[in-house]
C-alpha cells in the first residue's frame, strides 16, 4: 500500500474521530442517578446516524475503495463500540469517481434509499463541489480529505463542508500523539495489504 493511502486512511480515521469530538461537544447530557445511559434532550436514544463515502473504483487513485473501505468498517466497530446506547453509526458506500455527473448519481441514489447524515469524501475537487451543492440543499455536512478549488473555499457557498488539508497533517498528528500519551499507548502498528 503507498504511503498516500495510508495516508488517506489516517485522515479518514481521524474525520471519524472528530465527528465523535464534535457530537459529544454538542449534545448535553443530563445527570443521571444510575448508571444507565444518560438522557440527551431532544434525542431518543440511540441516535441512527449514516456517514456517506463516495470514492473513485479506479485502483490508481490512492483513495481507492479497496483501500479505503476496511479502515472505515474498523472505525465505525470502534465508534459504535465507545457509544453503544448512544448512537448507532452506520456507512453506505458510493462508487464514483472524478467525474461531476458520476458523484452526483451516486449521492442521489443513495440519499433514496438512506437518511445521510454527513458525507465523507470525495476525495477530488470537482465531485466535492457537487456534492457539496447538494448537501447545503439537503443540510447535510461535508467532510473531505483534499478538496481544494478556490469556489470550495467560499464557506458563503458552502457553508457545511470542512476541509482537513495537508496543511493540518501536523497539527493532527500532534493531537493523535497526544491522545496516544493521554490513554497510555505505546504501540503503533502498520498494516500492509500486498
Amino acid at each position: 500500500m503507498s504511503n498516500k493511502c495510508l495516508l488517506t486512511a489516517f485522515r479518514i480515521i481521524m474525520t471519524i474521530f472528530f465527528v465523535k469530538q464534535l457530537w459529544a461537544l454538542s449534545t448535553t447530557p443530563s445527570p443521571t442517578t444510575s448508571n444507565t445511559v444518560p438522557e440527551y434532550p431532544g434525542y431518543h436514544l440511540p441516535v441512527n446516524l449514516t456517514a456517506v463515502v463516495i470514492e473513485t473504483v479506479d485502483e490508481r487513485n490512492s483513495y481507492f475503495l479497496k483501500w479505503v473501505l476496511p479502515v472505515m468498517d474498523i472505525a465505525i466497530e470502534d465508534v459504535n463500540r465507545l457509544y453503544a446506547g448512544i448512537m448507532n453509526l452506520s456507512l453506505a458506500y458510493g462508487n464514483g469517481s472524478c467525474e461531476k455527473s458520476a458523484v452526483g448519481v451516486a449521492a442521489a441514489r443513495i440519499s433514496c434509499s438512506h437518511n445521510i447524515s454527513v458525507f465523507i469524501g470525495p476525495a477530488c475537487s470537482k465531485s466535492a463541489e457537487v456534492i457539496s451543492y447538494m448537501a447545503n440543499d439537503w443540510n447535510v455536512p461535508v467532510i473531505t480529505p483534499v478538496a481544494s478549488t478556490e469556489i470550495i473555499g467560499d464557506k458563503n457557498v458552502f457553508p457545511r463542508l470542512t476541509r482537513i488539508s495537508s496543511a493540518m497533517q501536523l497539527p493532527i498528528i500532534n493531537t493523535v500523539f497526544s491522545l496516544m500519551t493521554i490513554n497510555h499507548w505505546y504501540r503503533v502498528g502498520k498494516l500492509v495489504i500486498p
